[in-house]
C-alpha cells in the first residue's frame, strides 16, 4: 500500500475565502479532468453523501441538457435549487460558530444571500400619529430628546407610555410606519410623549406640519432585509465559494461527455469534530479589538448570556459602560455603526450558542492603531479564530495519519483514502486539494499538511499559494507603498488559471520522473546473473 502512495501526486493549494480564488479552480477542471485528477476539498468530511447525492442529480440535468431534452437556463435553474438546499442542509449541520450570522441562505439575481430564520408574522399595532419639533417646544426646538439626545429630522419618533410598555423598545431602535396605503417609514424610538397620551407615535417634522403624513398608520418592528452574503460574512462566504465549485463539476461532468468525469472529496474534519474544538477553545470567535480589552469583553459576555436566558438583550446602561470601558482601554474611537454591530452580534452569537468563546486579537493597543493605518480591518468586527493545534489537528485528520471509525460513513474522507481509492492511469493517482492557506505553513507553526502528507507516505508533492498582497502573515512587513508583504512558503504563487496549470505540470513532471527511476531501478534488480552451468550450454 505504501508503495502506491510513492506514485500519487498531490497538489496542495491554499486560497483565502474571502477572495475570488475559487474561480481559477473553475477556470481549470477541464484541464485537471484532462490529466485524471480528482479533487479533494476542505469541506466537513460528514458533507460527502450531500456532495455526492447532489453531483450525482445535477450531472443527469445537465446531461439531459446536452442531449437537448432541457433547455440550458431551465437546467441551470433547477441545479441552483439543489445547490441551495444542498448548502442550507450543510448551515444547518455546522456550529453555530461557523454559520453566524446566517440560518438559510439562498440565491438572488446570481447571489448568495443570507437570512435569518422567519420569526412570527408581526401584525403590529395601530396607533395615531402626530407631528412634533415645528411648534414652540422648548427640548424639541434644540432637537434634544428625552435623554438629552440628539433628534433627527424625519426619523427619531417619540413613543406614548402605553406603546412604550407593549413593543419595550431599546433606545434607537428601529420600527416601520405602515401607512396603509402602500407607503411606508422608518423611525427610531429616540423620544417620549406627554404621560397622558396613548396609542400615539410622534413624528419629529422640524421642518413643518407635513401633510401627507396619516392620522393613523400600523407601527411593527424593523427587520433587517436579505443580507447578501460578502467577505464580511467570510465563513459562510466560503461555503458558497464550495457550492460554486461542485455545481461547476457537475456541469463538466454533464456537458463533457467525452472527457474524463471528475469526482470530488470532502476531507476536512466533521463537524462532530468542529464542535469538539470549539469546547477546548482550539476554535473560537475573534473580535477585532486590542488585547487589553479582553477583560471587559468577558465581563460583557458573561451578562450577556445572562440576559439571552432571560430572553432579552442587555440594558441600554450596560452596553454604554461596555462602549466607554472599550474605548478607554482600547485608546480607540468606535463610530456609532461599529458600537450598534459589536452588541448585536454579541447577542445574537451567545443567543445562538452560549458556549462559543469571544476573545480580543493577540496585538497590544499601540501596534493595533499601526495596523488600522494601512490594513482594512473593520474595528470590533467578529471573525473566526483558530490556534495551531486545531490546524495540527485538521491537517493529521486530512492527510490519513490520524483515523477515526466514524469515518467509514463518509467514504474516502482523506488524501490517503483517495488514493487507495482512485482507479488511475500511469503513472499514479493524481489528486489536486483545495483549501486555506494556513495550511501551508503561513502561520508560524511546528507542522503543516505538506509534512502531514511526508509521514503518510506521499513522496510526490507540489504547494502552491494564490497570490494575495492585502493578507500578512507573522512575519510580514510593509513594502514602500504601505502595503504588506506576505511571506509565501510554497513552491509556486499563482493569480490565474495559467499559474495554476503551471504548479500542476510540475508536479505531474516530477511524478513521471520519480516513476521512471523507480521503474528502471526495479529492472536493474529483476535481472538475475547468469549461472557459469548455462554459459557451458
Amino acid at each position: 500500500m505504501k508503495k502506491h502512495l510513492n506514485t500519487t501526486l498531490v497538489v496542495s493549494c491554499g486560497e483565502i475565502h474571502d477572495h475570488d480564488h475559487y474561480k481559477i479552480l473553475i477556470q481549470s477542471l477541464s484541464d485537471l479532468a484532462d490529466k485524471h485528477f480528482v479533487l479533494s476539498l476542505e469541506l466537513p468530511r460528514d458533507f460527502n453523501p450531500l456532495i455526492k447525492k447532489f453531483i450525482d442529480r445535477a450531472t443527469s440535468i445537465y446531461e439531459k441538457a446536452a442531449d437537448h431534452k432541457m433547455l440550458f437556463e431551465e437546467a441551470d435553474k433547477k441545479v441552483d435549487k439543489l445547490q441551495e438546499a444542498m448548502l442550507n442542509k450543510m448551515l444547518k449541520k455546522s456550529p453555530a460558530i461557523l454559520s453566524f450570522p446566517f440560518d438559510r441562505v439562498k440565491k438572488e439575481n446570481g447571489q448568495w444571500v443570507g437570512e435569518l430564520r422567519k420569526a412570527k408574522r408581526d401584525e403590529g399595532i395601530n396607533v395615531r400619529l402626530t407631528q412634533y419639533g415645528y411648534e414652540k417646544h422648548a427640548q424639541s426646538k434644540k432637537w434634544i430628546g428625552a435623554w438629552d439626545n440628539k433628534l433627527v429630522a424625519a426619523e427619531s419618533a417619540a413613543f406614548s407610555p402605553d406603546i412604550e410598555r407593549i413593543l419595550k423598545p431599546k433606545k434607537g431602535e428601529k420600527f416601520i410606519i405602515d401607512y396603509g396605503n402602500g407607503q411606508q417609514r422608518v423611525v427610531r424610538w429616540e423620544d417620549r410623549t406627554a404621560s397622558y397620551l396613548s396609542k400615539t407615535v410622534d413624528l419629529f417634522v422640524p421642518d413643518g406640519y407635513d401633510k401627507s403624513i396619516p392620522d393613523h398608520a400600523i407601527i411593527r418592528r424593523f427587520k433587517e432585509p436579505s443580507q447578501q452574503i460578502t467577505k464580511d460574512n467570510n465563513r459562510v462566504y466560503g461555503l458558497t465559494h464550495f457550492a460554486e465549485v461542485l455545481k461547476a463539476v457537475a456541469k463538466h461532468n454533464g456537458y463533457e461527455g467525452q472527457k474524463p468525469k471528475i469526482e470530488v472529496y470532502a476531507v476536512d474534519i466533521s463537524t462532530k469534530e468542529l464542535k469538539a474544538q470549539q469546547r477546548k477553545n482550539n476554535l473560537y470567535k475573534q473580535i477585532c479589538l486590542p488585547k487589553e480589552c479582553q477583560k471587559t469583553v468577558n465581563d460583557y459576555v458573561i451578562k450577556a448570556r445572562k440576559s439571552a436566558l432571560l430572553g432579552k438583550p442587555p440594558k441600554d446602561e450596560i452596553n454604554e459602560k461596555f462602549f466607554k470601558e472599550i474605548e478607554k482601554e482600547g485608546e480607540i474611537q468606535l463610530e456609532k455603526e461599529e458600537k450598534e454591530n459589536l452588541v448585536n452580534s454579541i447577542n445574537a452569537l451567545v443567543k445562538k450558542d452560549k458556549s462559543i468563546s469571544i476573545l480580543t486579537t493577540n496585538i497590544d493597543k499601540s501596534n493595533f492603531k499601526k495596523i488600522f493605518q494601512f490594513y482594512p480591518l473593520q474595528k470590533a468586527e467578529l471573525r473566526l479564530g483558530f490556534n495551531s493545534a486545531f490546524l495540527d489537528y485538521r491537517d493529521q485528520r486530512m492527510a490519513g495519519n490520524y483515523p477515526k471509525g466514524e469515518d467509514r460513513h463518509y467514504g474516502p474522507c482523506s488524501i490517503k483514502d483517495i488514493a487507495r481509492a482512485t482507479s488511475y492511469h500511469y503513472p499514479g493517482p493524481r489528486i489536486l486539494h483545495w483549501g486555506g492557506a494556513s495550511h501551508l505553513g503561513e502561520m508560524n507553526r511546528s507542522t503543516n499538511l505538506e509534512k502531514e502528507l511526508a509521514k503518510a507516505g506521499f513522496v510526490n508533492k507540489v504547494t502552491a499559494d494564490t497570490y494575495t498582497a492585502d493578507a500578512p502573515d507573522p512575519k510580514a512587513v510593509l513594502n514602500e507603498k504601505g502595503q504588506w508583504e506576505r511571506h509565501y512558503p510554497t513552491d509556486y504563487v499563482f493569480e490565474s488559471h495559467k499559474g495554476l496549470m503551471k504548479a500542476v505540470e510540475a508536479g505531474i513532471k516530477e511524478q513521471q520522473k520519480a516513476s521512471l527511476s523507480s521503474y528502471n531501478l526495479t529492472s536493474k534488480l529483476s535481472v538475475q546473473p547468469q549461472r557459469s552451468e548455462d554459459l557451458i550450454h
